[in-house]
């Protein structure tokens, strides 16, 4: 298999993987700045209280008015979409800076719950989703005959 290949692109090859290990660190290292990682977006807290569901999704330096909720076949979405603009001046120069962004998460609801009175309220960065449950009617097992 090495005959295919000529030797200077293989060695060629060989010392762009040993560098680029470590070029990836400092890239790696610099971008992580700019950007939460997204598996730390909308950290959530699901619990069972009694007769309803309640959500708690960390949305820290989010405005209550970047934030959506929509409830359609059966997903409950939260989503934010941001918008921030700056702008300062100083002697000779000018500096503007705009920044736009969004995510968003969703939860599959069981058919046990009350879709029509989910409630949401958001206090110090944590949006709180309170889902009641409805009586669910168990049906009987019903044994199939087979022809």
């Amino acid at each position: 298999m090495y005959d295919l290949v000529p030797f200077g692109r293989r060695a060629e090859r060989l010392a762009r993987t040993a560098f680029s290990d470590v070029s990836d660190v400092f890239d790696n290292f610099f971008n992580s700045f700019t950007f939460p990682v997204a598996g730390n977006l909308m950290r959530s807290d699901i619990k069972e209280k009694g007769n309803e569901y309640e959500i708690d999704i960390e949305l820290p330096g989010v405005k209550k008015e970047d934030i959506n909720v929509n409830l359609d076949n059966g997903y409950l979405t939260v989503s934010v979409n941001t918008q921030e603009e700056t702008k300062s001046e100083k002697e000779n120069y000018i500096v503007q800076e705009r920044k736009y962004g969004g995510y968003q998460r969703s939860f599959r609801l069981n058919s046990d719950i009350d879709k029509s009175d989910i409630k949401a309220a958001y206090k110090d960065g944590i949006l709180t989703l309170s889902i009641p449950k409805t009586e669910q009617k168990k049906e009987k097992d019903t044994k199939i005959v087979i022809n």
